[in-house]
Formats: C-alpha cells, sequence, structure tokens
C-alpha cells in the first residue's frame, strides 16, 4: 500500500494520497436485478462495463508508478541524510562513529496525526557527565518526542571517562530518535559562545529553537507546555523569545511554585551589563515581558536562528554574550519574556565541573572579542561620553574584532541607543535601580500587563 505522507513532510493535510478503492458497486440497470433489459440497455451495460475496466486498469498503472517514485524517492532521502556532513559536525557517536539518524514518528501518542510543529533543542556541553540524563529526559517527557531534534556539540576527553559521552549508547542506535551530534575534543574547546554557534550550526529549518544547557530535568509534556506559552506571548511584532536563567533542580518536587522573571540586572562586566537576575513569581498565564536575556533557556521561531545567527568570533567569551545577544535580538524586532511556567530545572552549583584547556593565544583572542562586544553595543567612553569607547576605527585596526561584523551584528528594526532608553540602563553611572524597580515592579505580578513597553518599544497605537 503507498505511504500516507512523504519523508519528513509537515504539512496539513498530507495524508490523503492517491490509492485505489477498496470496493467497487454494481451498476444498476433498467428493469433491476434480475429483470430483463431492453436491448439498447444491453449494449449500453456492455459498453459502461468495457469503459469501467479500461478505466481501472488505467488507475492501476499510475498508482504502481506512483508507488515505485515514491520508493525510490524514500530510499534516497534517507541515504542523503544518514550520510549528511555538516560543516564541523561529526555523526552521531558513543565509543566510536555511528551515522546520523532520520527521526521516526512519535511513538508515546496514539492521538490522530495533524500538523505537529517541529523544536530543534540545541546543547553545548563541556566535559558533562549529566548531558546523557538531559538527553534521556528530554526524550521520555516529552508528550510528542517525534517532533524534538536534537543538535549537541559534545566537548570531551575523547580518551576520558566514558560519562562525557553525551548521547546514551541505547538512544545513539535507536532510529526512532533525531540526534545530530558534533564530538569535538574538549582541548579545541573555546567557550560557551563558540560552542552554541556550532550546536545552532546544526538547525534544519524546524519550527521552533529551544536553546539549554546540558544539565537539567524536565517537566512532563514539556513540549506542549512551552509551545502554548509562547502562543501566550503578548507581542505585536509576532515576535517573540521566551527566555530566562531557570529554577534549580530543588524546585522540581513543586515545578509551578516559583517562576522566575528575568527583570534585574546583577552587576556591571567591563563596562556592560551582566549577569542578570531573576525575581521569583507564580506561574502566569502569560509571559511577562522582560528586556534581559539568560544562555539557559532560549525559546523562539527558528527563524530567529536565520534572523540573528549565533556569532562564533567571541572565543573564551563567558560574560557579555547574553545581553550581545539580547540587544541583537531585539534590535531585529524580536521582544523577549519569561516562561510563565517552568518546563524545565538546572542544576546549579555543581561539583563535576572540569577545567577548560588554556589556549597559548587566549589573552589576545579575549581581547579582540570584548573589542567586538564594546563596538557592536555602542559602550560610551566613560572618561570622554557620548564619544563610544570602541569606534568603528579601532574596530576595523582589528580583524579578529571586525570579522563578518555585518552577518553577526546588530538588526535594523530598532537601534542601539533605543534599547539602553528602552531597558532604562544608565550606561555612564553604572546604574539599574530604575532597571529593576520598573520592569520587576509593573511586570511581575499577574496579567493583563501595563501596555507601556509596547509604547517604549515602538509599537504604533500604545
Amino acid at each position: 500500500m503507498p505511504p500516507t505522507c512523504s519523508l519528513d513532510c509537515h504539512q496539513p493535510g498530507c495524508e490523503g494520497v492517491l490509492r485505489p478503492s477498496t470496493c467497487c458497486a454494481e451498476e444498476e440497470l433498467p428493469g433491476g436485478r434480475g429483470g430483463a433489459a431492453p436491448p439498447g440497455a444491453a449494449m449500453a451495460m456492455g459498453l459502461v462495463r468495457v469503459a469501467f475496466i479500461a478505466i481501472a486498469f488505467i488507475a492501476v498503472v499510475l498508482i504502481g508508478t506512483h508507488s515505485m517514485m515514491y520508493d525510490k524517492l524514500h530510499a534516497k532521502a534517507a541515504a542523503d541524510m544518514s550520510h549528511e556532513v555538516r560543516r564541523g559536525a561529526k555523526p552521531v557517536a558513543t565509543a566510536g562513529p555511528m551515522a546520523q539518524r532520520a527521526i521516526s514518528e512519535p511513538t508515546r501518542s496514539s492521538e490522530p496525526k495533524a500538523f505537529e510543529p517541529t523544536i530543534f533543542v540545541s546543547i553545548a556541553a563541556f566535559r558533562d557527565p549529566e548531558c546523557q540524563n538531559t538527553v534521556r529526559e528530554i526524550y521520555s517527557k516529552a508528550k510528542r518526542p517525534g517532533r524534538v531534534h536534537l543538535g549537541v556539540v559534545c566537548q570531551r576527553d575523547m580518551d576520558g571517562d566514558a560519562d562525557e559521552v553525551c548521547v546514551p549508547p541505547d538512544m545513539a542506535d535507536n532510529p526512532s530518535y533525531t540526534i545530530r551530534l558534533n564530538d569535538a575534543p574538549a582541548a579545541s574547546a573555546k567557550g560557551p559562545t563558540w560552542a552554541r554557534h556550532l550546536a545552532a550550526e546544526m538547525y534544519k529549518g524546524e519550527d521552533y529553537f529551544f536553546m539549554i544547557d546540558a544539565h537539567n530535568k524536565f517537566i512532563e509534556n514539556w513540549d506542549e507546555d512551552i509551545l502554548a506559552q509562547h502562543a501566550a506571548c503578548d507581542t505585536p511584532g509576532g515576535k517573540c523569545v521566551l527566555t530566562v536563567y531557570p529554577m534549580g533542580y530543588e524546585s522540581a518536587p513543586h515545578p509551578q511554585q516559583h517562576v522566575p522573571h528575568l527583570c534585574k540586572n546583577a552587576r556591571w562586566t567591563r563596562g556592560f551589563p551582566g549577569p542578570f537576575l531573576g525575581q521569583v513569581y507564580g506561574e502566569s498565564t502569560q509571559p511577562r515581558p522582560q528586556p534581559f536575556l539568560g544562555g539557559g533557556l532560549v525559546f523562539g521561531p527558528g527563524q530567529m536562528v536565520l534572523d540573528v545567527p549565533f556569532d562564533p568570533h567571541l572565543p573564551h567569551v563567558f560574560f557579555g554574550e547574553e545581553i550581545l545577544q539580547a540587544v541583537r535580538l531585539w534590535t531585529s524586532g524580536y521582544d523577549l519574556f519569561s516562561p510563565s511556567r517552568n518546563v524545565l530545572f538546572h542544576h546549579y552549583g555543581r561539583n563535576t565541573r572540569r577545567a577548560h584547556t588554556r589556549h597559548a593565544n587566549q589573552d589576545a583572542e579575549i581581547a579582540s572579542a570584548y573589542k567586538r562586544i564594546e563596538y557592536l553595543l555602542e559602550i560610551p567612553d566613560p572618561m570622554n561620553p557620548p564619544r563610544p569607547l570602541v569606534d568603528e576605527v579601532a574596530a576595523r585596526a582589528d580583524p579578529a574584532a571586525w570579522a563578518e561584523i555585518e552577518k553577526y551584528g546588530m538588526g535594523n528594526v530598532r537601534n542601539v541607543s533605543h534599547y539602553w532608553k528602552f531597558s532604562r540602563l544608565d550606561l555612564l553611572a553604572k546604574t539599574h535601580e530604575r532597571t529593576n524597580d520598573y520592569w520587576c515592579g509593573t511586570y511581575g505580578g499577574q496579567p493583563p500587563f501595563s501596555n507601556q513597553w509596547k509604547a517604549e518599544a515602538g509599537y504604533p497605537g500604545f
């Protein structure tokens, strides 16, 4: 029997394909069953039967041709997917290399198949013994695991402990999971921003993009939950990004008692804000608007990975990536919200952290990376405001700071100075009290929320 849907088809209505009828009704002729038909009717009956047989023969030939063509296309597509090689990525591996595999249909739900948005989950892991459990929970706790496609950058000691392997061996061998793996030696690691760029390179057009860390626990049906939250975002521009520092493991027994809102700045690093703080509230019926981004959870439309790709030119940067990504998204027309409910829990204070290998030219790489951040964020010179700390001439003079600046720079929907006004951060005084009071005080409760942020973001009619 021909298949009901083409390979990797996600369009609604793809269930119906040409196939033969399972029954044929006998023609009722004049005179009824068993009655004698007039001569003219008999001749007509013969012609009808000849025509019917001819049509049936043609249909069978067409169906057979369709089925053969589908089988060939299916085999070719499966072969292409299983042999695909993405830049910087290796096949799924546990102890040895293993081909990437295409996803099968979801197995945990028996509901009728309909359009199911796909989610690409991005993980950048560095010698993390908890990554296997995180990968297992992603699929075991999803309501529809078939829509979850995973991309893992597994930076590990290739000759060391097996606990640094990111994908459970039984899952790496199982064709029921879509897992794309970049298995890389830990000695080549260049920090979280570089690894997140590599993970995002494995995105293949899924409907949603979900960036998390490698050490998390999930709630049941997390996929349905976060999709519903995203749909509830109240943004006139239609570009909602859910982002926060998730609650810790200790909150998992009471998952919705404390829900964080990323509405505070904690301190200033090299002249720019970050990291941030989450104010804890109860769950909400709508995501809460905020100006900040937390790298531990970022969920939004897949298009944002194309509009605002992760910057590979920020090696060894641990502080500064979040404010830079927040401003890049915001200037590209995306609005930031904290989730209204917890879908996962993060392991803070881990005692299994393992050291990075220091590179010979690491100090110079870090200096160029921060020069790039200061230029893009338009940080003012505290000794000579409002002149920038790093102007275009200085940035251009450093090839590493200027590399692909247009591709990985700011958006053209809103500008950087508008963001600083919108966030209420004072770049010269290095203060954030007004920011914290406004964003936590105005948007920390329950909806309906004030529309003031929409007016200040530039949306007309507010």
